[in-house]
């Protein structure tokens, strides 16, 4: 199924969620912050959704976000906080992404939903 950007910093979680969507049939790409992923997508590559955590060093969600919106060529890309260090749903309503997903993401809903948008 159609590719998913991963964009986390952290190791563990990143190494699990590219995991368990790559078990579950999807091609998956992974950042290790939002100025990795922007080079990534301002070099043509085009997920069909976007998970991206808020709290990373350097670009971090927030910054990653705002950028994406300022750039026409992928701002209308699906995006998805996945976040335990914030309220995940304000933070998404602030952000003007398609949800929000709080650590520990529960795999069923996350799988869901990327069935239903990469379907």
């Amino acid at each position: 199924m159609g590719p998913v950007l991963i964009i986390e910093d952290t190791k563990e979680s990143r190494e699990a969620l590219a995991s368990l969507l790559s078990q579950n049939g999807f091609d998956v790409a992974v950042a290790t912050h939002g100025g990795e992923a922007l080079d990534i997508l301002r070099g043509g590559f085009r997920p069909e959704v976007i998970l991206l955590d808020l709290s990373m060093p350097g670009v971090d969600g927030f910054e990653f976000r705002f950028k994406q919106l300022a750039d026409p060529a992928i701002a209308s890309i699906p995006t998805f906080i996945i976040s335990g260090a914030f309220d995940a749903g304000r933070a998404s309503a602030a952000l003007r992404t398609h949800g929000a997903f709080t650590k520990p993401i529960q795999p069923a809903a996350l799988i869901a939903t990327l069935n239903r948008l990469c379907g």
